[in-house]
């Protein structure tokens, strides 16, 4: 999901960035002093967005907000540039995408921690079963392979011998 945000957020920010460059200049062109400040926040939105798109793979939750501050900046400049409610609804459905790769993210972090804990388990377990020196350690049956006390003569699951 974080990779799907990063990609589509990086190509329209190019998008919202050019267009919204054109007609801050046309704007300035023509005297229209409010369409060309609300010009000035669709580049300031397309900054935003390259700054969310540079989180969003290792912290979507600060991607979520910017994408968020992005949206509301939009909603300023809906009445002298129309394209703005368009693209604010676009950083909305970006915030709520990395609000989802966030959920994401940190479900995968508790998969990794349980499954480090698990191994580290494993160690010590593993660290317990090591036979101190000078200590007789268990005898394997040579016939079925189960592990017997030390000292015993014959196997207790099949009865055999055991050697020494």
């Amino acid at each position: 999901m974080r990779i799907a945000v990063l990609i589509i957020g990086l190509v329209l920010s190019f998008g919202l960035f050019w267009q919204s460059v054109l007609i801050t200049g046309l704007s300035g062109a023509a005297n229209d002093e409010q369409t060309q400040g609300a010009g000035a926040i669709g580049v300031l939105m397309a900054i935003i967005w390259l700054v969310a798109c540079g989180f969003v793979l290792p912290k979507p939750r600060i991607s979520m907000v910017l994408f968020a501050i992005a949206a509301l900046l939009g909603v300023a400049g809906w009445s002298d540039y129309s394209d703005l409610q368009v693209w604010s609804g676009v950083s909305v459905a970006l915030a709520i995408l990395s609000y989802l790769g966030y959920r994401g993210k940190m479900k995968q972090q508790a998969k990794e921690d349980a499954r480090d804990a698990t191994m580290q388990q494993l160690l010590v377990n593993q660290a317990s079963m090591v036979v101190p020196a000078g200590t007789v350690a268990a005898v394997a049956c040579p016939a079925c392979g189960s592990m017997e006390r030390p000292g015993a003569r014959f196997c207790g699951s099949c009865g055999n011998a055991l050697p020494g």
